[in-house]
């Protein structure tokens, strides 16, 4: 469980830097309606909460579940196509 907390936050961290890239990249093109602002808060949000639970709180299941969920969006809109 230790194990993939650590990649699933990897991979949330990398997303985020993703999201705060492609936000700089949009602004600099002149696109305004900018909603990655937004993500990488969200994103940020979960980082730092999945550290709080899973290190403060003592729950690793929730620390889990809590770093899985920028994944399970992802997939989600990945299958539906949105």
């Amino acid at each position: 469980m230790n194990i993939l907390f650590w990649v699933l936050w990897v991979i949330d961290l990398l997303l985020t830097f993703v999201v705060i890239l492609a936000g700089i990249y949009r602004e600099n093109t002149g696109a305004f309606n900018n909603n990655n602002f937004t993500f990488a808060v969200v994103l940020m949000l979960i980082l730092v909460g999945s550290i709080v639970v899973r290190y403060t709180l003592q729950w690793p299941l929730i620390s889990v579940l809590l770093a899985a969920i920028p994944l399970l969006i992802v997939l989600i809109l990945y299958l539906f196509d949105l």
